[in-house]
């Protein structure tokens, strides 16, 4: 219970209760049930947008809802996303790359990356009907983070300080017992959201995002050595945009 809490107050702005002296070790164990915390997520900004389309338009209710999940989660995956594209985008070796990305102001490529995955959401999400959102946003944003995290199980840590304040470095992250939990967390959602967009097309999106996850893990060998938590917001956000844009391309 005490990482399932600690997860909820790494993705989201709920700070209580409070979890007392809280170990590297916590936040790599607590990192298990990132599917689960999106999938929530996701189901509170449906709801959002399932009330907001019965008094605006579609799109301002996608507005709406996608402004809602970025108020809840405190823009964390979009500030890693606009980091990592400036960084990416500024060339040089890997110190200059991770310099630019710890910047605290935004790029005009960082900005540009920013505006498109919101307003490709937006879009998306509008035509998706408040019935069908009710499994898709769960999916997009547990689908998202899950992958997110077995990413960086895969590789070490491109910092050689501390961590940049969103997962950071974590000594030996998560455990097999962690990340059965994980995996299993996917199938299950992957499952559910499947008796309502169809289980074949559940299992595209699977892969989708697995090829994502394989093109951005071997980017990341190449140019930085190892994941930031930047890179892994980075990675949310396109298997986020992804899975909206597979939705709205199959209805």
């Amino acid at each position: 219970m005490r990482w399932l809490i600690l997860a909820l107050q790494f993705y989201t702005r709920f700070s209580r209760p409070r979890l007392g002296d809280v170990t590297s070790q916590d936040v790599a164990q607590s990192l298990r049930y990132s599917a689960l915390i999106g999938a929530g997520i996701g189901l509170l900004v449906a709801g959002v947008y399932a009330w907001s389309s019965r008094l605006f338009s579609s799109n301002l209710a996608a507005l709406i809802a996608i402004l809602t999940g970025i108020y809840l989660t405190r823009g964390l995956h979009e500030d890693g996303l606009a980091d990592t594209v400036d960084g990416f985008s500024a060339g040089g070796g890997v110190a200059k790359i991770l310099r630019v990305m710890k910047e605290p102001q935004i790029g005009s490529f960082g900005t540009i990356a920013l505006l498109a995955s919101v307003l490709v959401r937006v879009f998306a999400l509008a035509e998706i009907t408040p019935d069908l959102a009710w499994a898709a946003l769960p999916l997009a944003h547990g689908l998202s983070r899950g992958v997110a995290v077995t990413l960086a199980q895969s590789l070490p840590y491109a910092r050689h300080e501390s961590g940049d304040g969103k997962i950071g470095e974590i000594p030996a992250f998560l455990t097999k017992k962690g990340l059965i939990v994980l995996l299993l967390t996917l199938v299950v959602i992957l499952g559910a959201s499947g008796i309502v967009i169809g289980l074949p097309l559940a299992a595209v999106l699977g892969i989708l995002a697995l090829s994502i996850r394989f093109l951005m893990m071997r980017e990341l060998k190449s140019r930085l050595g190892g994941y930031t938590g930047d890179t892994l917001g980075a990675l949310e956000q396109i298997i986020e945009v992804m899975v909206l844009l597979t939705l709205v391309a199959c209805r």
